[in-house]
């Protein structure tokens, strides 16, 4: 089976599934924010959706030659020894630093240039870039919107875009965490599941989201433009109204029992 049969048969079995999203409430809003820097594709975009930080995992090992320097002042190794498994215990992490640093670069560099190698027009992402919601994964726009623009599509064209843009919903909406009941003296949640209608995409975004449809774009309706040669342009806007939204903390049982 191939990818795009994976695609259609995907999108069939989500459709079937989906149920109607919640009902809205008002919720905390955000103050909108000042324009970044220009530089749709710079590092700080990049870091935004997929910059990382090495686990703390990582640097556990560094802990074993502490434990081993204590057993050499009590003479029981010695200090070739102590060395020995200082440099061992070092070396995973040094590994993981330079794998991140080649990481960071590798994909900054394909970052750069993801919208000039895609096979349609975009518009839409230099204001997205730009907002707000690009600062944490709780900041939401509560309205966005994406628009496939197809040129003169076939029926059979038509029920494939839709069934791109069924899975693309199906991805972003599992972005949707579980939110806090009230915040503040609001309650509810103000955000709107995506949904699927022909050629567009609505419903609320954060930069989880964005992330995803980013990748959409750049491999899946990529390809699928490759293949059929259909679309002309894809429109992407986020509105103003932001919103602050936490997800529920965990709960444990302090009952003692």
């Amino acid at each position: 089976m191939t990818r795009h049969d994976k695609i259609i048969l995907e999108a069939a079995k989500y459709e079937q599934k989906m149920a109607a999203p919640p009902k809205v409430k008002t919720q905390e809003k955000v103050s909108p924010a000042h324009p970044t820097p220009p530089g749709d594709e710079r590092k700080e975009v990049w870091v935004a959706l997929y910059g990382r930080s090495p686990a703390i995992i990582w640097y556990l090992p560094i802990g074993i030659p502490v434990v081993l320097y204590m057993l050499y002042v009590g003479g029981r190794i010695t200090l070739v020894q102590w060395l020995l498994t200082f440099v061992i215990a070092c070396f995973p992490v040094i590994l993981r630093i330079l794998f991140m640093r080649v990481w960071l670069a590798t994909g900054f560099g394909y970052f750069r240039h993801w919208r000039k190698d895609l096979p349609f027009a975009i518009s839409g992402w230099e204001k997205i870039v730009d907002s707000k919601m690009l600062q944490d994964d709780c900041t939401w726009a509560r309205k966005f919107t994406l628009t496939v623009e197809p040129d003169r599509p076939t029926t059979e064209d038509s029920r494939n875009i839709s069934a791109y843009l069924t899975v693309l919903v199906k991805k972003a909406n599992k972005c949707f965490y579980k939110p806090e009941s009230i915040t503040g003296n609001y309650s509810g949640d103000p955000r709107i599941l995506l949904k699927a209608d022909g050629y567009n995409v609505s419903g609320s975004a954060n930069r989880q989201v964005v992330r995803v449809i980013q990748r959409f774009l750049r491999d899946d309706l990529s390809a699928l433009e490759r293949r059929s040669h259909i679309i002309n342009k894809v429109d992407m806007l986020a509105g103003e109204e932001l919103f602050s939204v936490f997800p529920k903390p965990i709960e444990t049982d302090s009952s003692g029992g």
